[in-house]
């Protein structure tokens, strides 16, 4: 039998000893059903500790090479990875702003608290923020935000939710967004590095064994 094929048929075996203990409860049956979990329990317990031996040899393998999982290693990270985010955002904002939608704030409490995310943004990293008001409405701290008069049906986001940001490049008029709705600066500072710094699936992917 294949590995598959047998395993199959060792949890049929469980499967019929558990179901003949529960119809037929005589000591022979529950004591075959417990014999058996047990061999479950020991083959479980021999399939960890291997696992963690072959971690051991294999350092590509452990999460702890990428993310460090006592706290000191991880508050390390924390700051690294903070560190790259700040000068990924750095750098875009060299060439490239961040589109803010709004509407009017009466109506969109979080536009206006997402004005004052981005008004942060803008001290802290000299990121451009272009504002546009999708109705027209003011919002305070952005004072020289346009109108929308077709620009965000030209761009193809007219009908997404409100607040709204983007990342946009005034030399080749590119548009990626980078979501909707509130979002916090750390938000932003990591999906900008998402999706400028890091190849995709890179996020995700393993080392190599």
């Amino acid at each position: 039998m294949t590995a598959t094929e047998e395993m199959m048929a060792f949890r049929a075996r469980v499967e019929e000893l558990k179901h003949r203990a529960v119809l037929y409860p005589t000591e022979e049956n529950v004591r075959a059903y417990m014999e058996i979990n047990a061999e479950m329990a020991a083959r479980a317990g021999t399939f960890a500790d291997v696992w963690q031996r072959v971690l051991f040899r294999r350092p590509a393998l452990d999460a702890n090479t990428r993310r460090p999982l006592v706290q000191r290693g991880a508050q390390i990270y924390d700051v690294m990875r903070d560190a790259e985010r700040e000068a990924t955002l750095r750098r875009v904002a060299a060439e490239e702003g961040l589109l803010f939608v709004f509407e009017d704030p009466a109506r969109c409490p979080l536009c206006a608290a997402q004005a004052e995310v981005l008004a942060g943004l803008n001290r802290r990293y000299g990121v451009e923020v272009l504002a546009i008001s999708a109705d027209g409405a003011a919002m305070p701290g952005f004072p020289a935000a346009r109108t929308d008069t077709g620009q965000l049906a030209a761009m193809g986001i007219a009908d997404l939710p409100r607040p709204l940001i983007a990342l946009v490049n005034p030399g080749t008029d590119s548009v990626e967004l980078i979501g909707a709705g509130l979002l916090a600066g750390d938000q932003i500072l990591e999906r900008v590095h998402v999706v400028r710094a890091v190849p995709v699936g890179a996020g995700f992917r393993r080392g190599p064994p």
